[in-house]
């Protein structure tokens, strides 16, 4: 695998006032994405002027999205930024915005999502984004509705301080951060603590503490470190072969004797889970579950478990019978283990969670696959430690 260093780049907010006459205050977006490359992590805190950046051409910052997957961002009430894209990429048009909008992006390190104007078209529904052949428009939406925007009429996008002022005025910044599998390399290789959720984008148990707990603690206004970051195993469980044909963990195709691509990619996945700690004899849960949250503490050279994890936890993966819980992370005996000590000494009332009582019914729920019957009812218990990990692990 080809190895890089990520672009740890957080360029302080520039207090400017923005150029339309919209509602005032500002929306807050969560979650980011890494963009490029740094040498050392001393420039996090840089105050860089991102003015006279010529390297925006380089950077592909920009998720791509059609209409079923606007309309999941909408339906979930999610905070972030989108383009509708009226132009094509070769038009000056475009050219000129992508310049602009890229460099901020680079310099903050933010997440944006992209739209044709030819797939929002299918829809009946814009979401108050310009639909219009020859026009961007820019949108920030808050709770799933559409806050501000503004179109690159009269190339108001070229602009880039005009950009960058009414950017920075309608929205705060992330606090976690999506990295890939070689940026997450290169935080293990460093030497700056980092908190890191391990999640997949399919997982029921991710997208309901997403939606919910970790949301709701992000909300808040409180001061957190800086290096908070997000990795999708979704990779890890899939492998593409020299003929450039992707092979997930259910594909039953025969590669030599009886041997499937499944059980290879079974194999890999399970390999990658013991290879970054999600298997660790004390911090894990198993063979490896997500979601799962890491504090690390590097020790510089590249170490995944064991003693680099100073806190841990596993959230939503329980057992029941008989609306009892039998089977969770959080025992008696991993109560004793170091990276379970924030839990130990907190204020949480039920510190261990085997043979707690669940609302009647939720042993059913499980067996019906009713997942949010069942998440909200095992939330009464996992809720207050995710927050006292949160509060111990990244809160300032």
């Amino acid at each position: 695998m080809k190895r890089f260093s990520p672009l740890f780049l957080f360029a302080p907010l520039l207090l400017l006032s923005g150029c339309q006459q919209q509602e005032e205050g500002k929306v807050k977006l969560l979650f980011g994405m890494m963009h490029g490359e740094v040498a050392s992590w001393n420039d996090v805190q840089v105050n860089k002027d991102i003015n006279e950046d010529t390297d925006w051409m380089n950077i592909d910052y920009l998720v791509p999205v059609d209409y079923a997957g606007l309309s999941g961002l909408v339906e979930k009430q999610e905070n972030f930024l989108v383009i509708s894209k009226g132009n094509e990429n070769t038009c000056g048009c475009w050219q000129g915005f992508h310049a602009s909008i890229a460099k901020y992006v680079k310099a903050h390190h933010l997440r944006v999502y992209v739209i044709e104007t030819k797939d929002l078209a299918k829809g009946d529904d814009f979401f108050g984004l310009k639909c219009t052949n020859g026009i961007d428009d820019l949108g920030i939406f808050e709770n799933g509705k559409l806050r501000y925007h503004h179109d690159d009429k009269d190339d108001w996008g070229h602009k880039f301080v005009e950009l960058s002022d009414w950017l920075t005025a309608h929205i705060e910044m992330p606090k976690m951060f999506y990295v890939d599998e070689s940026q997450l390399f290169d935080l293990y290789d460093g030497d700056t603590p980092f908190f890191v959720m391990y999640t997949r984008a399919t997982c029921p148990d991710c997208s309901y503490i997403t939606a919910t707990s970790l949301r709701e603690y992000l909300l808040q206004d409180v001061k957190l470190e800086a290096y908070n970051f997000i990795f999708d195993v979704t990779p890890w469980r899939s492998i593409i072969d020299d003929k450039g044909v992707e092979h997930p963990m259910n594909d039953s195709t025969i590669i030599e004797g009886e041997i499937t691509w499944g059980q290879v990619v079974t194999a890999e996945y399970k390999a990658k889970k013991e290879e970054f700690g999600l298997a660790d004899k004390e911090a894990g849960f198993g063979e490896g579950v997500v979601p799962t949250f890491y504090r690390i503490n590097p020790d510089g050279a590249g170490t995944k478990k064991g003693s680099v994890i100073q806190m841990a936890g596993a959230f939503y993966n329980d057992k029941f019978e008989n609306d009892t819980i039998t089977d969770t992370y959080f025992t008696a005996e991993r109560l004793e283990y170091g990276c379970l000590d924030y839990l130990k000494s907190s204020s949480v009332k039920d510190k261990v969670l085997t043979g707690a009582k669940l609302k009647e019914g939720t042993s059913e729920a499980k067996k019906n696959r009713d997942d949010k019957a069942v998440h909200d009812a095992v939330r009464l218990y996992h809720e207050p430690i995710f927050y006292a990990l949160m509060d111990a692990a990244v809160k300032i």
